[in-house]
C-alpha cells in the first residue's frame, strides 16, 4: 500500500467513526461529506508526531549551531517518520526559529516555483546556500586536502612490511592458488557414501 492509500483508508475510518458516534446510519446512496481542510488536519497531526520525537531547532543566529548537523538530524527524524520529500521540507520549516524563520518566510514568498510544492532537495540547497557560507565550505575542502594522520601526511609515512603482513599475504596466496581436489576412488571393492555427518544415510 502507498502512503496515499493508507491516508485515504485512515480518513475513511475516521469518517465512519464520526458517523457512528453521531448516531447516523449512512444510506447506500448517500455520499459522506469529506472534511473541508484535510491537509491542515494531516499536517497538524504530523507536526504533533514530530514534536514528540524532540527534533532539533535551528535559530540561524547562535554561534554553536551547525547547519549541516541540523539538516542531518531533522532529515533522519523525518525519514524515520516516513515523510515524503514535500512533507520533510514543510515540517523542517517548523523547526526554524528567529533569523532562520525570517529567512525561510522571505525565501518561500520570493521563490519562482509558482504552485509547485517545496521539496526537501530544494529546501536543503536554499538552506545551505544561506546558512553555510562559501568560506566555510572552502575551509573544509582545504582541511580535507591537507588531512593528516597521526601528525603525518601520507607522503611522510614510511610503509613497513611486517611479519604479520607477510604471513597474511602467504595465507591469502595459498588459499587463492590451491583448490580442494576431488579424486576418483581406486579399487574394485564397493564403497559406502555418507551424505551427512551422522553416518546414517
Amino acid at each position: 500500500m502507498t502512503d496515499s492509500e493508507i491516508s485515504a483508508s485512515l480518513l475513511q475510518i475516521a469518517q465512519d467513526i464520526t458517523i457512528q458516534a453521531q448516531g447516523i446510519t449512512p444510506q447506500p446512496n448517500r455520499k459522506v461529506a469529506t472534511r473541508e481542510n484535510q491537509h491542515a488536519c494531516t499536517i497538524s497531526s504530523r507536526l504533533r508526531a514530530l514534536t514528540r520525537m524532540n527534533p532539533p531547532i535551528y535559530f540561524g543566529s547562535k554561534v554553536d549551531e551547525g547547519p549541516l548537523d541540523f539538516l542531518d538530524q531533522i532529515y533522519k527524524t523525518l525519514f524515520d517518520m516516513g515523510m515524503s520529500t514535500t512533507e520533510k521540507a514543510e515540517l523542517a520549516a517548523y523547526q526554524l526559529k528567529d533569523v532562520a524563520l525570517t529567512w525561510y518566510n522571505y525565501w518561500k514568498d520570493n521563490q519562482a516555483l509558482g504552485n509547485d510544492p517545496v521539496t526537501w532537495e530544494i529546501f536543503q540547497k536554499a538552506f545551505l546556500d544561506r546558512f553555510l557560507p562559501r568560506e566555510h565550505i572552502e575551509a573544509k575542502v582545504d582541511e580535507f586536502i591537507n588531512l593528516r594522520q597521526g601528525g603525518l601526511t601520507q607522503k611522510e609515512v614510511k610503509f613497513e612490511w611486517l611479519e604479520a603482513c607477510e604471513k597474511g599475504f602467504q595465507e591469502l596466496k595459498d588459499n587463492l592458488t590451491s583448490a580442494p581436489v576431488l579424486t576418483l576412488p581406486e579399487g574394485n571393492e564397493g564403497f559406502v557414501v555418507y551424505c551427512d555427518a551422522s553416518r546414517v544415510g
